[in-house]
């Protein structure tokens, strides 16, 4: 209470670190309301089918006794990056990084916003990393984007939603798309 972010400080701590008090202040600039208007107006301004948005931090929501949550589809959140790549590569990047020092605008008060992205490190070989979030419904249902380039340039994204463990299962989808790049490359070879 008291403290004040700039916008570029709140919105790396909310894509860094999945700060919900961040989204929270963010919202809170607008009202929690129009935010979320704002936020479903986009996703369908990106053509975002089946995905309804009723947070500005992803937690559930209660509307007319009953719980509500954020609603997408893997290839809804794959376009959504995607498209987020192409209109604004450098605020996608910032979800590369595995951390990011978060200061109030008087410098005074400073904390250092940690990701929560398992999988950062692995794209520093053979591919690189252009963006990607992680994401939590609860402890059953995690989920993680990455959009991400090889060695020839070629781009990928995939997307996995309501995993036990979104980490491990994008490990092994990794794995088989350097398994897979690879045998591709020795065959033109």
């Amino acid at each position: 209470v008291g403290d004040v972010y700039s916008l570029k400080e709140l919105l790396e701590a909310a894509l860094v670190e999945s700060n919900n008090d961040a989204a929270r202040v963010l919202a809170s600039s607008i009202g929690e309301r129009a935010f979320v208007q704002n936020m479903n107006m986009a996703a369908t301004a990106f053509s975002l089918r089946d995905t309804k948005l009723y947070s500005g931090d992803g937690t559930e929501q209660i509307l007319s006794d009953t719980v509500v949550e954020n609603t997408s589809t893997p290839t809804a959140i794959a376009h959504l990056i995607v498209s987020l790549y192409k209109t604004s590569p450098e605020l996608l990047k910032v979800t590369t990084m595995p951390a990011v020092l978060v200061s109030d605008v008087t410098g005074t008060r400073t904390f250092t916003a940690y990701s929560t992205n398992k999988l950062i490190e692995r794209f520093s070989q053979e591919y690189t990393l252009l963006g990607a979030k992680t994401g939590t419904s609860d402890i059953e249902r995690k989920h993680l984007v990455v959009l991400f380039q090889d060695f020839r340039g070629d781009a990928f994204v995939v997307s996995i939603l309501q995993s036990k463990d979104n980490f491990s299962d994008m490990a092994t989808v990794l794995d088989a798309v350097t398994s897979y790049q690879k045998d591709l490359y020795e065959q033109k070879s």
